[in-house]
């Protein structure tokens, strides 16, 4: 494998980790969310 292809690999695998982080993150903002919902509407 050459140096190019070797980048090329190693920033996807970044990419994917932060995609993978970024979806969490915004799964446990939309169940705050949820909740915030449900304490101002009692």
């Amino acid at each position: 494998m050459g140096a190019l292809e070797i980048l090329v690999v190693l920033l996807g695998i970044c990419v994917v980790v932060l995609n993978v982080m970024l979806f969490f993150k915004l799964w446990g903002m939309t169940n705050d969310i949820k909740e915030l919902k449900n304490h101002f509407l009692k």
